[in-house]
């Protein structure tokens, strides 16, 4: 069995935790790693979905976006039961998929509903997007975060999924052990690799590069302690 071994930021694993994901896979692509760690630590935990996911393949003639929506977030549940997490890790705000607003009273909602979240869990770390991401709702999804950690007193940490990671302090968590449930995840995101359901339609399909990437055995975060 592998070791995790953390540099410059032990924190990242100390007390609880809130992930936000802007779309079902990114809490896979991006931060596996600590969510199965988090999870097999018995670690207070909570992912939150802040879109829909349904504006995913908006071609499909068969399937209309609310139906898309139900179909991603049944396989997030897939994906983080993997992990070794639940129902009870999950959290939706249903914001809208390409168009997540970053200001604005349905952003003030949002940013609410995830303070609430955060003191329920009485967490001290929330993990985001990176701010420089190259998706926009990955971008709304930091602001989401950064202002809820303000508001919060939390500290904040980014990953990466298209793009790289801002500079400034990094944390490097190195783990092999769980790069199959990492794998075994990503793969529950049937839709998302060209394997949707009969008249689901063509649209996005992961690309190799981040396919790959739940094998890598390392994952990296810019850290900003408050």
């Amino acid at each position: 069995m592998g070791r995790v071994k953390l540099r410059r930021a032990g924190a990242l694993m100390r007390g609880a935790v809130v992930v936000v994901a802007p779309h079902p896979d990114d809490e896979t692509i991006g931060c596996g790693a600590l969510l199965a760690e988090s999870l097999a630590r018995r670690r207070r935990l909570l992912v939150v979905l802040t879109t829909d996911g349904g504006a995913s393949h908006p071609g499909s003639q068969a399937w209309s976006r609310a139906r898309r929506a139900m179909l991603r977030a049944r396989e997030m549940r897939s994906a983080v039961a993997r992990l070794g997490g639940g129902r009870r890790h999950l959290q939706g705000l249903g914001l809208p998929d390409g168009a997540m607003p970053s200001h604005g009273p349905v952003f003030e909602n949002a940013v609410a509903s995830l303070c609430r979240a955060v003191r329920r869990m009485r967490a001290r770390l929330i993990v985001a997007p990176s701010r420089v991401d190259e998706h926009h709702d990955h971008r709304a999804s930091f602001r989401l975060a950064e202002v809820a950690a303000r508001r919060c007193g939390a500290a904040l940490a980014e990953y990466a999924v298209w793009g790289l990671l801002p500079s400034g302090p990094t944390c490097t968590l190195r783990t092999l052990r769980h790069a199959r449930r990492r794998v075994a995840a990503l793969d529950r995101h049937h839709s998302q690799f060209g394997r949707g359901p009969k008249g689901f339609g063509d649209g996005f399909v992961v690309p190799p590069a981040l396919r790959a990437r739940a094998r890598d055995a390392a994952e990296h975060y810019r850290i900003s302690w408050r």
